[in-house]
């Protein structure tokens, strides 16, 4: 098992509100359960906020949070009791170990965290969306993907060979040092280079990541990247 903690992240995501996801689902032919009075289930939650604002302002909607990372889950019982609210419980778990009641969840959400999961992980998540999702349940999980993420891996190397050791236990130092090399190649890429454009893209990118992701890819390199067509099952061809 992957002993990386699932990201704390810290902002709520608009694209990952029941609300959106409906409409999102009804593209595609499905009629999904109404928002205001949803179960959602939130997978690696970090800090709460998503889980939080989702409970703050929808009373009628039950969320469950779940997250690794003890400290996170902490803070988040924290606001969520100083805020009085009663519709959303965070749980310190693994994903494996994680067992709701049958067809129940109507929202699964698993943002940013699929990537960082080893496959024993990935296997138990898929079959827990299998298992929790309701007959009109939606699950939104987001990964990083091949063939993109190719030079993001080339923006690693460089990092890790201009850091050569990394501070152990001082990821900050890590980061400022990662940042100074990113912006002395952003100064010195020729002006008249074809892939400036594209390179001042993505560093710019790496450069607005918040620390604990930056870190993550670029520095201690969890995260492992997929090819779409490979994550589910296609259908045989006929004989």
């Amino acid at each position: 098992m992957s002993d990386t903690k699932l990201l704390t992240r810290s902002k709520p995501l608009s694209r990952a509100h029941p609300d959106y996801l409906r409409a999102l689902a009804r593209w595609f032919g499905l009629d999904a359960a109404p928002a205001e009075h949803a179960h959602v289930l939130d997978i690696g939650c970090g800090y709460g906020t998503h889980a939080l604002m989702l409970a703050a302002f929808n009373p009628n909607m039950r969320i469950i949070a779940i997250d690794r990372d003890e400290e996170a889950i902490a803070l988040a019982k924290e606001v969520a009791e100083k805020l009085a609210l009663k519709n959303v419980r965070f749980i310190c778990q693994d994903i494996a170990k994680l067992a709701p009641k049958q067809a129940s969840v109507d929202y699964l959400i698993c943002h940013d965290v699929f990537s960082y999961l080893d496959e024993d992980e990935r296997h138990a998540l898929f079959k827990l969306t299998k298992s929790a999702l309701s007959e009109r349940g939606v699950a939104y999980i987001t990964y990083s993907t091949y063939p993109g993420w190719k030079l993001l891996e080339g923006y690693a190397d460089m990092i890790e060979y201009r850091l050569e050791q990394p501070a152990e236990g001082n990821a900050q130092d890590d980061l400022a040092r990662a940042h100074n090399f990113l912006a002395l190649l952003q100064q010195h890429i020729q002006e008249n280079h074809p892939l400036k454009p594209v390179l001042a893209l993505y560093n710019q990118e790496i450069l607005s990541l918040e620390p604990q992701k930056a870190h993550l890819d670029f520095i201690a390199k969890k995260i492992i990247p997929c090819i779409s067509m490979n994550l589910w099952p296609r259908p045989k061809k006929p004989t």
